[in-house]
């Protein structure tokens, strides 16, 4: 930090308010990047994005194409379907069976 202004103004006060603001504002860049970052995180995942798109097509069917609450409800069932396979899937996924081959004498 610099000494205080000849005039006797208050320049290390004036400095200190600058360095304060470029911190902050950095930080404020890094937040905005962080809070983008985790809205777009959870379409990563396979079920986030078939919700997603079970919802736009229930609504687009629904007021874009005037068609009946059957269709609607039909799409809705097929994403809920589709949600809960991607789900057994993910799981067997996490389930590691491991064979462990042994002699027939090992077994009793």
């Amino acid at each position: 930090m610099r000494n205080r202004a000849a005039d006797g103004t208050g320049g290390v006060f004036l400095i200190g308010v600058e360095v304060f603001l470029d911190r902050w504002l950095r930080r404020c860049e890094m937040n905005l990047a962080g809070v983008l970052r985790k809205a777009v995180q959870p379409l990563q995942s396979r079920k986030v994005r078939v919700a997603l798109a079970t919802v736009l097509a229930a609504y687009a069917a629904q007021y874009q194409l005037g068609v009946s609450e059957e269709l609607v409800l039909t799409l809705v069932s097929v994403g809920v379907a589709l949600i809960l396979g991607i789900a057994h899937e993910d799981n067997g996924d996490k389930r590691v069976v491991r064979v462990q081959r042994c002699s027939p004498d090992e077994v009793k």
